[in-house]
């Protein structure tokens, strides 16, 4: 299977792709197409995991959740953000949230809202290249948005965060994880993810 590339149909070299790579590093923004991300990952960290990233606002703007999306499976983690919508406590979250599982992480994308001003912390404590979408452009994490679309059946939008404890979020994190998927061939997200990490 051939995957199109900057550089025309052929897979890419090595040398191209870490060439992709330093070119993102220059910008201050990494922005690169899904497609580039996906090649990278194939190529230079096959069988490593992708993440995507965003926040659940609580309603009048208080309280704040951030989920993390696994890009092949589904596996989501999910966490109450006490401070609500700030950046530190949410680098702090997603450090603790995925460093069990720094040595497979390598990309993580995200949307453009402020919350995400710690990225190089993140990117930095994790060893995980950071992406951003394009302004406006949901559609490039729609892994993240669907998920979030599940939380919603337990935790309905507009709804004051005050109601939820930080053991309501983890059995919906452990329920959406356990429920089986079409695109899985019905299996579900938390199997297949400890599975792919052995």
């Amino acid at each position: 299977m051939q995957l199109r590339s900057t550089f025309g149909w052929q897979l890419p070299t090595e040398c191209q792709v870490k060439f992709l790579l330093l070119c993102c590093k220059m910008k201050k923004k990494e922005h690169l197409t899904r497609e580039q991300r996906y090649q990278i990952s194939a190529l230079l960290q096959a069988g490593h995991k992708q993440k995507e990233i965003a926040e659940i606002i609580g309603k009048d703007g208080k309280g704040a959740i951030v989920t993390l999306a696994e890009r092949k499976t589904g596996f989501l983690l999910m966490e109450k953000l006490p401070g609500g919508k700030n950046a530190d406590g949410l680098a702090k979250a997603v450090i603790r949230m995925l460093l069990p599982y720094k040595k497979w992480m390598y990309t993580i994308t995200s949307d453009n809202g402020t919350e995400f001003a710690e990225h190089k912390t993140i990117a930095r404590k994790l060893k995980a290249d950071f992406f951003f979408c394009h302004p406006y452009s949901s559609w490039e994490r729609g892994l993240n948005e669907y998920t979030n679309g599940l939380i919603k059946q337990y935790i309905p939008k507009g709804e004051s965060f005050d109601n939820y404890d930080e053991l309501y979020i983890k059995n919906v994190q452990h329920k959406i994880n356990r429920r089986p998927r079409e695109k899985l061939g019905f299996d579900c997200p938390k199997r297949l993810f400890f599975a792919s990490l052995q």
